[in-house]
């Protein structure tokens, strides 16, 4: 085989079709259910049937219901800390609110950045989670301090949604992310990555004046300082010469 042939080969191999397709990481008895539970809430989001909102417990206190198809799903593994964490806040929101106003759920950067998701990601966030399809960004709202009076308003795509004109109506969830879930399950879509590290990792032992550097290379292995560096270093080498001495030999 030549070297063009190779190439070629291993480039196929990268390509995400059905061989190499996230699906393939599921036993075939899992796939198959997996793939039933998704037909399933698909027909439901479908159907046509009337629906009611009920209330089984206080608006102060509250609990949300989420399918296990999307807990096991390839876009809720894709979901990283922050992710997370803003999907959070919208269901404590859709909750303080008795869950009768998804779709009119506020978040300002302000309270993004107080539930713990630095404020330089939440653009990002928000971007990854509206294309996953887990949230829908409903009004995109002011600047600085126009957000206090003009909040930004999301819809969680997964649970019961208001849709407000003359009157109020509750509608079932749309549970967008099924085709994006579908997507990444016959290849057609990569799965994301939560997070992709650095091929070297540098952090401090917790001393000030970072005089003691820890230096990563493999997370299997354990860190050695700069100082036991220099040592190993020092052994191998012998000691290092003398400049004095050096000119002399000049």
């Amino acid at each position: 085989m030549s070297a063009a042939q190779i190439v070629e080969s291993n480039r196929a191999a990268l390509r995400p079709t059905a061989s190499n397709a996230p699906a393939e990481l599921m036993d075939e008895r899992t796939l198959d259910r997996h793939r039933a539970d998704l037909m399933s809430l698909r027909r439901y989001r479908n159907s046509k049937s009337s629906f009611k909102l009920t209330l089984d417990v206080p608006p102060s206190l509250g609990f949300v219901a989420l399918p296990a198809v999307l807990l096991e799903s390839l876009v809720w593994a894709s979901l990283g800390v922050y992710e997370r964490r803003l999907i959070d806040f919208l269901l404590v929101e859709h909750l303080r609110h008795g869950r009768t106003q998804n779709g009119y759920l506020k978040a300002t950067f302000d309270q993004l950045e107080a539930h713990r998701i630095p404020r330089r990601f939440i653009a990002r966030v928000i971007e990854k989670l509206v294309e996953l399809r887990l949230i829908e960004v409903v009004r995109r709202g002011g600047h600085a301090g126009g957000a206090r009076q003009n909040p930004s308003l999301y819809r969680l795509t997964f649970v019961n949604h208001a849709l407000r004109s003359v009157a109020t109506e509750y509608l079932p969830a749309r549970n967008d992310w099924i085709e994006v879930e579908s997507a990444m399950l016959d290849g057609r879509r990569q799965s994301q990555k939560r997070h992709k590290g650095p091929s070297l990792k540098r952090r401090f032992n917790g001393t000030k004046d970072g005089t003691n550097l820890v230096i990563i290379t493999d997370p299997n292995k354990e860190a050695v300082s700069v100082p036991e560096i220099s040592a190993k270093r020092a052994e191998t080498l012998g000691p290092a010469p003398d400049p004095a001495a050096r000119a002399r030999q000049r």
